[in-house]
């Protein structure tokens, strides 16, 4: 036993919004950054390093009057509480005043992410994880399937038989691609330079009339996602190309985004979803059309014959981590 440690905590649990805070806030990186910086990178050549900084959180302001109930065997008289955020902040002087950085070298591993420098650039992969997965499914005897579904297969929560215990299975998180609630499924891939940088794959929120009004909404779901990754790349002191490309197989679509005009077709489609001719007019975005066959993003919504599949993933960089060339 080196030393004993204790932390000194705010009964989250015990409060109530609106009342003891108003606004939650976790300051963790979302993953498209991450990958976004990684593929920044790679591309430069940059070398990538980790620290870590020991109890950051406890370095936080807060603007607003603070009353905290003195923890057992401080002396404090019984019935009183900390009236301000002097007291708190005392106390969290007194746990670490100041930043103590640990440089851990290259980085390895971030956020359950194993960063990989090879010859060809960056690789991150998830295969520990992916082995967890694995065996609490109970698979590991099994022998690895093409595809993940056949071909023309369509799941339907009332054409089969209920699990047992399906809680394994709620920790996993087209037109018309639901069968049980007919609404479609969205499902896109962004890449800088040859890099994949995020993804989705998501049901709609309302049902869709037509093909169309799907991949439509579907384009403009992208096109939210797209809003943003310039200013990061600006934070790293880079600018993206303009205009970005959007390739999507329904050519009718790309006549909706480039006509300003409304009609019986699309004056119901909500009013959000029309973010895209906007920026088609700015000039920050440019629909293209691509053929069926070599639209990557139909990985996430249909299930495709085992070559297209395995054509699929390879363009979109998914490589066994026993290909990876150090």
């Amino acid at each position: 036993m080196d030393r004993y440690k204790a932390r000194l905590v705010a009964k989250g649990y015990n409060q109530v919004e609106g009342e003891d805070y108003i606004e939650r806030f976790s300051p963790v990186a979302k993953a498209v950054t991450v990958r976004t910086l990684l593929a920044v990178a790679s591309s430069y050549a940059w070398p990538i390093y980790q620290v870590d900084i020991n109890n950051a959180f406890l370095h936080g302001y807060l603007e607003e009057d603070i009353y905290m109930l003195p923890p057992d065997g401080a002396p404090i008289q019984s019935g009183k509480v900390c009236p301000s955020e002097v007291e708190i902040a005392e106390v969290k002087h007194f746990l670490d005043s100041t930043f103590t950085i640990k440089d851990l070298g290259p980085a390895h591993y971030f956020l359950g992410l194993e960063i990989i420098r090879c010859v060809a650039g960056t690789s991150i992969t998830q295969h520990q994880y992916v082995r967890d997965i694995i065996q609490n499914s109970g698979l590991t005897s099994c022998k690895p399937a093409h595809t993940p579904l056949p071909m023309g297969v369509k799941l339907s929560a009332h054409h089969t038989d209920p699990l047992p215990d399906p809680s394994p299975y709620r920790r996993l998180v087209d037109w018309g691609g639901c069968i049980d609630s007919r609404r479609s499924l969205t499902g896109y891939c962004i890449f800088l330079d040859n890099a994949l940088i995020s993804w989705k794959y998501k049901k709609q929120p309302t049902i869709a009339r037509s093909t169309t009004e799907a991949e439509y909404r579907s384009l403009s779901t992208m096109v939210y996602e797209l809003k943003w990754i310039p200013y990061l790349l600006q934070d790293l002191h880079l600018t993206s190309p303009t205009p970005i490309p959007l390739y999507c197989d329904n050519q009718v679509e790309i006549h909706i985004v480039a006509n300003p005009v409304f009609h019986e077709r699309t004056k119901h489609i909500e009013m959000d979803c029309h973010l895209i001719r906007d920026h088609f007019k700015s000039g920050s975005v440019l629909p293209s059309y691509i053929p069926s066959k070599s639209q990557l993003a139909d990985v996430f919504t249909k299930s495709l014959s085992a070559p297209l599949f395995s054509s699929f993933i390879s363009k979109l960089g998914l490589v066994s981590p026993s290909q990876v060339q150090l």
